[in-house]
This record gives structure tokens, C-alpha cells and sequence, in this order.
């Protein structure tokens, strides 16, 4: 028994030893992680039940897709309250222009119009959106590749409730540049270049020029339905400074 005593007393010691080497957590730290976790999974909870549709993880999800686009598409736009969208192409040789509306009952953008079928001759290769003639009435520019410029304008004001049969949701061709160009037309923009309150049209084209045409006037529609126009002027071009195509202008 005596011959035991010392060895007890030596393990107890080494095992006090070792566990005075081993470091005490850190209450304070360990209870702010616990409750970091908590406030964290209460965040993601509420945040998932907001938003029940998108998860909050950092992988890509696909949140909308058009229903009429199975090719290439060359450009988008919006209008500038994002009410409305355009795209320019969507199906190979694609010669329309497909016009979209935020619809806030499905959360997502919705199909309202092909402009251009059977009017243009080529693939459509940009898009824009303006109100050149302040009529509150939205116009569609299109640049194509069989060398035309196009503007459609809605049937009705931009503000029309959201509905199947909605003027609104039906767009007319109102001006076409014809054979001025006579070039693939790539690039447009509707920008006021001159500070008069009308848009002009400025367009890049394959011949290596950059056009400007002006707003001039417009008809008196929806009071006189037999006539729905739009004129525009060419004002200026680039001449012969640029030697490449101008594939895009903003």
C-alpha cells in the first residue's frame, strides 16, 4: 500500500499537469458565435419567406425567361421607367421586334408584341426606346440589317392599365429611313442631341458612318385615325473620318 501512495500521487500530478496545459474556451466569444448563428438563421427565415422564389446561396438561378426567344438575341432595351422591354432578335433570321410589359401580378415581364413582321427585311440588330413627338406614347427604334431604320409607336398612352386588349400592347410603324443608308444598320440610340425636348436618331452602320436624323413633326393621331406617322430628316453624318465599320453608339 505504501509502495502505491507515491504512484497516485503522481499520476494525480501529471494528470493536473496536463489539464492546466489545456486553454479554457472563451465564454464571451463562444456565446456571441451561438448568438451570431441564431441572428443569422432568424435573417434567413424572414429573408426566404419574403422572397419564397430566390435562394440565398451564391449560385446563379434563373429567374425569368421569355417565351418567344430561341436564337440569338443582338440587343435589349428598356424603357426609362423599365415599364417596358425590347429585343432585338431571338430566332435565327429573326426580322421582328419582341415587345415586353412588366405585368406585376406574375412578377415578370410579359410578351405584348412582335413589331415588324412582314415589314422588315432583315435581322434585327439593335433596339431603343423613346418619345420623340412628348405624346406619351412610347416608340420603338430598330436598326436592321437590310440597311432600314424603323420606329413603331404604341396605339395608346404608356400609362394604359395592364390588359389583353390594351391599345397600349399594340405598336404601328410610323417612319422607315428607306434606302438612305442602304447598309446593314448595327447600332441606335435616341438621344436629344440639340436640347429641343425631341429625340433624334443617331445610328452606326457598316459603311463605316454614323447618321443623325432629326425629329420634324408627327400626325395628329389618335384624333385623325387615318394617319399615323412620324417625319424625320437626315441632318448629318460622319463622312469619311471613321475606316471600320461602327459596330455600336451611345
Amino acid at each position: 500500500m505504501k509502495r502505491l501512495i507515491p504512484k497516485i500521487l503522481s499520476l494525480v500530478f501529471v494528470t493536473l499537469f496536463l489539464v492546466s496545459l489545456i486553454p479554457a474556451g472563451n465564454v464571451d466569444n463562444e456565446t456571441d458565435r451561438i448568438n451570431g448563428e441564431i441572428s443569422d438563421d432568424l435573417m434567413d427565415s424572414i429573408v426566404n419567406q419574403m422572397n419564397a422564389d430566390f435562394n440565398l446561396t451564391n449560385e446563379y438561378q434563373k429567374i425569368w425567361e421569355p417565351n418567344n426567344i430561341r436564337g440569338s438575341t443582338h440587343a435589349i432595351a428598356v424603357s426609362d421607367d423599365n415599364e417596358y422591354m425590347a429585343s432585338a432578335g431571338g430566332y435565327l433570321n429573326d426580322r421582328e421586334v419582341h415587345i415586353y410589359r412588366w405585368y406585376d401580378a406574375l412578377y415578370q415581364y410579359y410578351p405584348i408584341w412582335d413589331a415588324g413582321d412582314g415589314i422588315i427585311q432583315g435581322d434585327v440588330m439593335d433596339v431603343d426606346f423613346m418619345d420623340c413627338d412628348n405624346n406619351n406614347r412610347l416608340e420603338v427604334v430598330a436598326a436592321s440589317a437590310d440597311g432600314h431604320i424603323y420606329v413603331f409607336e404604341q396605339l395608346a398612352d404608356r400609362d394604359d392599365p395592364f390588359s389583353v386588349f390594351s391599345l397600349a400592347h399594340q405598336w404601328e410603324l410610323v417612319w422607315d429611313s428607306g434606302l438612305y443608308i442602304d447598309r446593314q444598320v448595327w447600332s441606335i440610340e435616341a438621344f436629344d442631341i440639340d436640347h429641343d425636348s425631341h429625340e433624334e436618331i443617331i445610328a452606326g452602320a457598316w459603311d463605316g458612318k454614323v447618321y443623325v436624323f432629326d425629329y420634324i413633326d408627327h400626325s395628329a393621331y389618335p384624333f385623325c385615325l387615318q394617319e399615323h406617322w412620324i417625319h424625320f430628316e437626315p441632318v448629318w453624318d460622319s463622312g469619311d473620318i471613321i475606316t471600320d465599320r461602327v459596330h455600336s453608339v451611345a
